[in-house]
């Protein structure tokens, strides 16, 4: 059975790739070494609180939302009003973010197909007078 350390460092890792991170990367956006970020993913280093507010912050994640994914409540246990108001608010907060992200993908694929169609009518109206002429 993994460590809690080891649990936090796969959670970590996981979070790292899907937004295609190398660990250099987030150690330059983090303001961390490589070798202990290298470290923190294998289980072996016990991140302080500030490195994982650092971590989190370069992740463009709230620490809570890390902690929560990789120490998620176990249903067995009663959470209290308090904390439930944290997780809904740590969850809206990555929600936000997330829907931003994807207007902003969505918004540049409008461009794009935009920018295609008229390409796309250009060549035709090339093509047409070719065919005149």
């Amino acid at each position: 059975m993994p460590t809690e350390l080891e649990i936090f460092g796969r959670v970590l890792r996981g979070m790292r790739k899907s937004k295609g991170l190398t660990q250099e990367r987030l150690a330059e956006a983090s303001g961390l070494h490589p070798m202990y970020i290298s470290a923190i993913e294998r289980g072996i280093k016990n991140p302080s609180l500030e490195s994982l507010i650092k971590l989190s912050g370069a992740l463009k994640l709230t620490p809570g939302y890390l902690l929560a994914v990789a120490f998620p409540p176990s249903g067995k246990e009663k959470i209290s009003g308090d904390k439930m108001e944290l997780y809904i608010h740590d969850i809206t907060i990555e929600l936000t973010r997330f829907q931003s992200k994807i207007q902003g993908d969505i918004n540049k694929l409008l461009k794009m197909i935009h920018a295609l169609e008229e390409t796309h009518f250009s060549l035709k109206a090339v093509q047409a007078r070719r065919k005149t002429e």
